[in-house]
């Protein structure tokens, strides 16, 4: 059965490869505009390859800003497609560690989009009435997988072409995610790029041109508790990652937070200062 799923799973992946691909050569190929909640987009990506994560021990982690607003514009469809090949190649390529994925926004002026990415008129619907800036967002998937020689960094963005023959044959994969990756990022007004090294694993990212919705929807955003703010929180965990993911969390409630990496270091921590309000 498990045969049959996986191979099910890879026919598939193939498949649909192969219909983008040819929606992109023959110009089909659309996307929607409309208001999407990142944060559910983010973690229905994350769920979408949790099961192979937890199969491989692979600590599965992600990040967002908190300056990027609860509902922005966009297609949330192609958006996952992208953030999932991400992932998924992170955790195909890595045996032992993290993936982690981050999220961050940069307001930018229309001045200063590039010259390549002044079709945001067209791609983005009119900006709000409160007159939103665009936002540019960068995306990242850091893991600490194999990692891809510098030599041979510009071919993963090729349509049907991998590292080397080999990792078709050790992973599968038609070498056309990333290919239709670029192209959805450069239809989303972005760019999309990696930095790797050999044994310490690899960075892919991306950027969108957006903006936020008219009238976000606030019931779905995340409020943190007014009595939360000014409490010390002492965070636990052997992830260096996660303690700094936590940090940043917790320090924009307006607590004030202290990590150690150890059960046996928290409880140093507690003897010396045992004034901390609550631990994770």
């Amino acid at each position: 059965m498990e045969t049959i799923r996986s191979s099910s799973d890879a026919l598939l992946t193939i498949i649909n490869d192969i219909l983008d691909f040819s929606k992109i050569e023959s110009g089909k190929l659309e996307l929607e505009s409309y208001p999407l909640n990142l944060r559910n987009c983010v973690e229905e990506s994350l769920d979408f390859i949790a099961s192979q994560a937890v199969t491989k021990k692979i600590e599965l982690l992600y990040w967002l800003d908190p300056q990027i607003p609860d509902e922005i514009v966009g297609d949330v469809t192609r958006l996952r497609q992208i953030l999932i090949n991400l992932l998924n190649n992170a955790v195909k390529f890595t045996s032992q560690g993290e993936v982690f994925l981050s999220a961050t926004v940069e307001k930018i002026t229309p001045q200063e989009i590039p010259d390549h990415q002044l079709g945001l008129a067209e791609a983005l619907p009119a900006p709000n009435p409160q007159g939103s800036s665009p936002l540019q967002l960068r995306f990242a998937v850091k893991d600490t997988g194999i990692g891809i020689p510098r030599d041979r960094l510009q071919r993963l963005f090729q349509s049907f072409s991998q590292v080397d023959s080999s990792i078709t044959r050790k992973y599968g994969g038609t070498g056309l995610g990333l290919a239709i990756s670029k192209h959805l990022c450069e239809m989303m007004q972005g760019t999309i790029g990696v930095e790797s090294q050999v044994g310490q694993g690899s960075t892919f990212w991306f950027t969108i041109l957006t903006h936020a919705t008219p009238d976000p929807d606030t019931s779905e955003s995340v409020i943190p508790p007014l009595e939360l703010a000014g409490k010390r929180l002492l965070i636990v965990d052997a992830n260096t990652t996660n303690c700094q993911i936590l940090t940043l969390q917790t320090q924009s409630w307006g607590m004030f937070p202290q990590s150690v990496h150890s059960g046996t270091e928290a409880l140093e921590q507690l003897s010396q200062q045992p004034d901390f309000d609550l631990s994770i």
